[in-house]
């Protein structure tokens, strides 16, 4: 083969190899540059408002869901053992954009999600990330986090689209009305049967056997003791 011809085949395979590289080039920031320049760790950390190490159990929408038991909460509240969370970044895991993130079962992650609380929001543009976990905050991440030391799963947290705070407390308060409304209706039928009763069988008893009862005088909330000679006096 002729020197021309090699030179001609070299600048082939050069231009070849320069068309796929900058075929890469152009197709990988379409998929990072939707979410900007990347943070790191330590800024993404001092930011969010959520920051735990999950061990994927299940996984659903194409990988993109996934159901992961809580082994160390870094930041924010008490979380439940296990947690849901999206990799769409949006509530019900509509659609793609191109930064959708994928979970893979038995993995291990830092996730440091979009919100606050269960279940979680989460994408390619956050800093979540394969994790191995250690029983505590590395030395390096301890500022951004606020704590060097981690806390377990809580029986006791907010479970997925749970209500809490007022909203929560409210809804006690309706409970509880709700609960002494019956029992208070209750009581008052109860009273009123045995008046009745003890008014309609005791007529005919020695005094000394005349049982006492409750009977209503009126208005809701007046009640006084009265013996059976009594009730019998007051018809």
């Amino acid at each position: 083969m002729s020197g021309l011809a090699v030179t001609k085949h070299r600048l082939q395979f050069g231009l070849l190899v320069s068309i796929v590289s900058a075929l890469v080039m152009v197709a990988a920031p379409q998929v990072r540059g939707a979410c900007g320049p990347p943070e790191s760790l330590r800024v993404a950390l001092s930011q969010a408002e959520s920051a735990f190490v999950g061990m994927v159990d299940t996984v659903s929408d194409q990988d993109r869901t996934a159901a992961m038991t809580v082994l160390e909460v870094w930041k924010g509240r008490d979380l439940p053992e296990v947690v849901t969370v999206s990799g769409t970044g949006r509530p019900g895991g509509a659609g793609s954009d191109g930064v959708d993130r994928t979970y893979q079962v038995g993995r291990t992650y830092l996730v440091v999600p979009l919100n606050a609380e269960p279940p979680f929001q989460d994408s390619l543009c956050t800093a979540t990330g394969l994790y191995r976990p250690t029983g505590a905050v590395p030395d390096e991440l301890a500022a951004a986090v606020g704590a060097t030391t981690v806390r377990a799963a809580s029986p006791m947290g907010p479970a997925d689209g749970a209500a809490s705070g007022p909203g929560l407390m409210f809804g006690w308060l309706v409970v509880g009305a709700l609960i002494l409304i019956a029992i208070s209706a209750a009581v008052g039928m109860r009273i009123r049967v045995h008046t009745r009763a003890g008014s309609s069988t005791n007529h005919d008893l020695p005094t000394r056997h005349r049982k006492r009862w409750y009977s209503f005088d009126g208005a809701v909330g007046r009640s006084g003791l009265h013996t059976v000679k009594q009730l019998r006096l007051k018809r």
